[in-house]
Formats: C-alpha cells, sequence, structure tokens
C-alpha cells in the first residue's frame, strides 16, 4: 500500500486558505454568526438588540438572545413592546423575597422580564427546590411544586431600547 505524501508547498497552501477562512469568518457581526435565522431585531434607533433565535405564536413574535456579559437570554418581542416571559418562581407562598427561574427545561440560562428589567442567573443551580408561588403575567398564583432553580437577579435595563422594533436581515442591519 502506498502511503499518501503531502508536498509541502500543498501544505502551505492549505494553512494559508484555512488561516484566511478564519480571518473572513471572524470580520463577520456577532449577530451575524450566531444568528440562525439570519435575522437580528433592531429598535427605532437602529440599535441591535441580538439575533432573532426563534419565533412563537404562529412565527409572528421573535424571540431574541440579548448578549448580556457572557450570556445570551431569550427576550419576546411584539413591534412596539418587549414581552414579559418566563415565571419567576419564589420560597414564600406571596411573590416575596428572592426570585428563582426555573431551569429544569431550556436549554439557555434562566430568565424573566417585569416591566422594562431583565433579570438573569445569579448564582448556581439549586436542585429540588420548593416553590410555592410564581409570578407571571402581572399577577402573583400559589403553586407547589419541586424544581431545580437558580437565583435571578436584575441584570439589564431594557428601556435603554426604543419602540418599534424590526426584524431585519443580520446584514443589513445598518
Amino acid at each position: 500500500m502506498k502511503s499518501l505524501q503531502l508536498r509541502p508547498s500543498l501544505l502551505v497552501q492549505f494553512v494559508a486558505i484555512a488561516a484566511l477562512t478564519n480571518i473572513a469568518f471572524a470580520q463577520l457581526s456577532s449577530a451575524q454568526q450566531r444568528s440562525s435565522t439570519g435575522f437580528v431585531v433592531v429598535d427605532a434607533n437602529k440599535k441591535v438588540l441580538g439575533p432573532v433565535i426563534g419565533t412563537g405564536q404562529g412565527g409572528s413574535i421573535p424571540t431574541v438572545a440579548i448578549r448580556v456579559k457572557d450570556q445570551w437570554l431569550p427576550v419576546a418581542i411584539l413591534r412596539n413592546q418587549i414581552l414579559p416571559n418566563n415565571a419567576i418562581a419564589y420560597a414564600s407562598p406571596d411573590c416575596s423575597g428572592q426570585a428563582y427561574g426555573d431551569v429544569t427545561y431550556s436549554a439557555f440560562p434562566a430568565s424573566a422580564v417585569v416591566g422594562t428589567t431583565l433579570y438573569g442567573p445569579s448564582g448556581p443551580v439549586i436542585p429540588s427546590f420548593q416553590v410555592n408561588s410564581t409570578w407571571s403575567w402581572g399577577s402573583c398564583n400559589p403553586n407547589s411544586y419541586v424544581t431545580d432553580v437558580v437565583a435571578l437577579s436584575p441584570v439589564l435595563d431594557l428601556s435603554k431600547y426604543t419602540p418599534p422594533f424590526t426584524a431585519v436581515a443580520a446584514k443589513n442591519q445598518d
């Protein structure tokens, strides 16, 4: 059996092409690299909120991943408002005290929107946490269940974004 021999000049060409390809991809904006849909959402001032990572309600409500420090937090956005999302869990029966986010189902970090505040994880996962109430869509609901949670804290003031919000092709965000 003959062994495959690479000529040094071919190896140099291959390495050069691979390096140029990496440089070209590195020059793409982070929104272009991370938007699986090819869209980003911008506000009235063309400020990018983040890449569209999916849609809900028949494809008309985009879910955007907003980057906060080193995490991407999912947020649902209508044309004129950022929607409250994800129930916030509490150990108390009246939605008081430390807020927690359920980490059981989503591959994304726990997050929630209340008013114009985005909440994100602020500690380690707490397994088998006893939930006694949840805050969802503006009201407190008594509940009793056990799930895995993480403490939530305010991470971003969403009022820095100005409606209306528009989905645009990632390459045409300017």
